[in-house]
């Protein structure tokens, strides 16, 4: 992938009535870097998530996405190189459609099946659905699938075409051991598109990850290297409680795991 920003948004704000959901929030990401963003819930990491996927558009400031800013580009475009992904967003596909046809849909960033996919697109979409552990509901509606098993729809879906930048909502929240080890297998080496990854857990960020964004009530408390943004001070302060966070052990991922290793305990 070419280098350059995926991501550059600006001063950007949302409200809803009277209430400010997002605030004077920044943040700008390479291409092919990997940023985490955390904090307590409401704290609009979801909502920022929405933004950038161009669900929402910001009232204050302005998002651009691969230099394209949003309001001013065709999203359908955009859509077909950015993927959605996670428990947030398993509702957002036609709940009819096979669990093959949901995934070729990735190709074009389209919520149902609107174009006549490729031979090569329907063999990868089933090469996707084979990473995820799908290959037995393969010709299920979505409608009759878990949520795991939609979270691993949506997950096989980001992996089909040009992909530039994945946006993933908690994305192995619903997965057993297995498939979350294989999400962290599928991020397991610095390669690829840029990643904007929300959790509410450190140890499940894949250890290479490049930025921490943390947040509370709607506005960046703190943002840089995992390692400068993880300290008790930072970490309390944005979720209001005293915190404790574990460092990983030395040379890698805490225990020998695919995560990052890095850990909060309440104090």
């Amino acid at each position: 992938m070419a280098q350059g920003t995926a991501i550059h948004a600006s001063n950007v704000g949302l409200k809803r009535g009277d209430r400010w959901l997002l605030r004077a929030v920044n943040l700008d990401v390479s291409a092919g870097e990997l940023v985490a963003i955390m904090g307590p819930s409401g704290c609009g990491k979801t909502t920022l998530l929405r933004l950038l996927a161009g669900f929402e558009f910001p009232m204050e400031g302005h998002i651009d996405l691969m230099g394209k800013r949003h309001g001013s580009y065709p999203l359908y475009e955009l859509r077909k190189v950015v993927r959605v992904a996670g428990s947030a967003h398993q509702h957002d596909l036609v709940p009819d459609l096979t669990v093959e046809a949901a995934i070729v849909t990735g190709f074009e960033g389209t919520r149902g099946l609107y174009f006549e996919p490729t031979v090569d697109q329907w063999a990868q979409a089933r090469s996707a659905a084979g990473w995820a552990g799908l290959q037995a509901v393969l010709q299920c509606p979505l409608e009759v699938l878990s949520a795991g098993e939609l979270c691993r729809v949506k997950l096989a879906r980001a992996r089909v075409g040009e992909v530039e930048l994945m946006l993933l909502d908690e994305p192995t929240t619903g997965l057993d051991l297995v498939h979350r080890d294989s999400v962290h297998a599928m991020f397991g080496v610095r390669a690829g598109p840029a990643v904007v990854w929300v959790t509410h857990h450190p140890e499940e960020l894949p250890v290479w990850v490049d930025q921490v964004v943390l947040m509370s009530n709607g506005s960046t408390v703190v943002s840089g290297p995992p390692a400068q943004v993880f300290t008790d001070d930072n970490v309390s302060q944005a979720y209001g409680r005293a915190i404790r966070v574990i460092r990983p052990e030395a040379g890698g991922g805490g225990g020998g795991g695919r995560g990052s290793g890095w850990r909060f305990e309440l104090r």
